[in-house]
């Protein structure tokens, strides 16, 4: 196909040579979004694709799941278990999560996969839902604004974590789960069909993406909008000095200097943070009945991939690679990280990504 498209270019910027370089510019512009279209409709086609069971039983990742033969233990259906927040798409290197709800005191799930048509895998998992805790797993970046989530956010009572190795492709599938309590009382199964989700998608979220302005809620449920290159401060508090009297000061402040965000065609991203902050030392600042305040800044370069999610049409960035000054954090298989919560909106020209204490606003 890129044979092809290389000779289509060059007889197009011969063609167009004579008519000046706005229409070679012009074709080239157009023969390059053909090959965009055509590349997300292939992948579109690769998302279609049915998935064979036991391929993706033998390369999932699953934290305190252990492997068995034949067919899950008969269940008795004495207790009950809540799938509607579970997501339906899945991502290559970073795999999904299994959202339950349950008024049983669920300990452990049983887990089949199968494929679309119906066919199931050759045994199934037994998980230890308190060994899997996704929340320990994921890398812990101290440092790290909330803009990047090391948890997926979910009104949930427990989640499953369900990490991919490299041998998994784009296509769908789909598993059933049995949850249980220590009693051993086994939940009816319910059945999930999963697409795992192709590198790239929508063209309209190719380019270059600058902060505009982020919005910061307080405590109170309020929030403040932060603009770059201007200081924003959380709420002003009332200090008792040691003296007696009494100090207004801020908590915290951020001053944002950069923020960008890049997005290519080949599904990969990079994003670049670097931004100041101020946090009140309230010892110091009651001694002198003044604000004291501890400065530092925080650089780090996000480096990854990015999918259109088939459910909602959001985007979902994966982070591989993480860079702070000198530290640099390639994540091992199985084990990648989020930008954003749960995604990003597109909106024309705006890119909206919300986390659980922040918005941000891009545009082109």
């Amino acid at each position: 196909m890129k044979i092809i498209f290389r000779n289509a270019l060059f007889a197009a910027l011969l063609i167009a040579a004579s008519c000046g370089k706005d229409n070679v510019e012009n074709s080239v512009e157009k023969l390059e979004q053909e090959q965009i279209e055509q590349e997300q409709e292939e992948l579109q086609q690769a998302e279609q694709t049915s998935l064979d069971a036991n391929t993706v039983s033998t390369n999932v990742i699953i934290e305190g799941g252990t492997k068995n033969d034949g067919m899950p233990p008969t269940p008795n259906e004495a207790i009950a278990v809540d799938l509607s927040e579970t997501s339906k798409s899945a991502f290559l290197g970073e795999g999904f999560n299994i959202s339950l709800n349950s008024e049983a005191e669920i300990v452990g799930a049983y887990i089949q996969f199968k494929t679309s048509d119906g066919t199931h895998a050759d045994g199934y998992y037994d998980v230890n839902i308190n060994e899997n805790d996704s929340s320990g797993k994921k890398v812990s970046k101290s440092k790290k604004k909330s803009l990047f989530s090391n948890t997926f956010k979910t009104e949930t009572d427990k989640t499953i974590d369900v990490n991919f190795n490299t041998e998994i492709e784009p296509g769908t599938f789909c598993y059933e789960i049995c949850v249980y309590d220590a009693a051993g009382n086994i939940s009816a199964p319910t059945e999930v069909c999963i697409t795992v989700e192709s590198w790239g998608g929508s063209s309209e979220a190719i380019g270059e993406w600058t902060l505009v302005k982020e919005e910061i809620y307080e405590e109170d449920g309020s929030f403040r909008t932060a603009l770059p290159e201007e200081e924003s401060c959380d709420q002003v508090d009332s200090i008792s000095c040691d003296n007696g009297n009494t100090l207004q000061a801020a908590g915290n402040c951020i001053t944002i200097n950069q923020e960008n965000l890049t997005i290519s065609a080949d599904g990969t991203y990079i994003y670049e943070y670097d931004d100041d902050y101020k946090y009140l030392i309230t010892t110091d600042s009651k001694a002198n009945c003044e604000a004291i305040f501890s400065e530092n800044s925080l650089n780090l370069i996000s480096k990854g991939k990015w999918a259109t999610r088939t459910e909602d049409n959001s985007l979902v960035f994966i982070e591989f690679e993480y860079s702070e000054g000198d530290e640099l954090e390639v994540y091992e298989e199985g084990y990648t990280d989020r930008l954003f919560d749960d995604g990003a909106l597109l909106d024309g020209n705006s890119l909206i990504g919300s986390m659980e204490k922040y918005k941000i606003f891009l545009e082109k």
